[in-house]
């Protein structure tokens, strides 16, 4: 990433992905289109990516915010058809504020049918509030995360539910694909790595959650 990409560009709204990947609403009165929004690093506000009821996108369909990393709301994912993880729209997050919650939760995913993991490799704090991630049925590795660690505010409520820890189900890279995050991942330098419950802390079968 050069230099240019570096600088900071506060965004001052809310953004909202709604319907389909490129649905984009914005606080009343922000004027910036899709390409400004791509730019920013900060966005204060919430982020929320909801009601994609079309099964067909994937990821790719997605906008990718290479440059964000901070929200300084809350971020919401909820009935997102077609998309299995975070890391294409937010490849550098690093920090959720929780300046607003949804009830006392900075960090929401609910009911998405084809989520397959987070994604959120780069996230390291949530400033305020807890996590809530629930009814995803395929989801695997959430349960891994330390999420104590991720944690700094006075409210740090965590609620995941094992909706997806043993689905068995077909991928279109995989043939079969089984849920096994109780069997961590496959890193080198695991010393670099978080834990929680005597084992690795994992995004997925190959990325662990860094100290670093």
């Amino acid at each position: 990433m050069n230099v240019k990409a570096l600088e900071e560009n506060f965004c001052p709204f809310f953004v909202e992905i709604r319907n389909t990947p490129k649905g984009l609403f914005k606080s009343t009165g922000a004027k910036e289109g899709m390409v400004d929004v791509l730019k920013c690093t900060i966005i204060d506000g919430d982020f929320t990516i909801s009601m994609i009821n079309d099964g067909n996108h994937t990821n790719e369909n997605f906008p990718v915010f290479q440059y964000l990393r901070e929200i300084t709301g809350a971020l919401l994912i909820y009935s997102a058809k077609g998309l299995t993880n975070l890391n294409h729209i937010f490849p550098n997050l690093r920090i959720i504020g929780g300046q607003t919650l949804i009830l006392n939760y900075a960090l929401v995913i609910y009911q998405n049918d084809d989520f397959r993991f987070l994604g959120l490799d780069k996230l390291t704090i949530i400033r305020n509030g807890g996590v809530r991630i629930t009814d995803n049925p395929k989801l695997c590795f959430a349960r891994s995360i330390n999420w104590e660690s991720i944690l700094i505010g006075k409210i740090r409520d965590v609620i995941i539910d094992s909706s997806g820890s043993s689905a068995v189900f077909t991928d279109d890279a995989q043939e079969i694909q089984s849920c096994n995050d109780e069997n961590g991942c496959k890193v080198n330098n695991q010393e670099k790595c978080h834990s929680f419950n005597g084992n690795l802390s994992c995004w997925n079968s190959t990325t662990c959650q860094s100290c670093t």
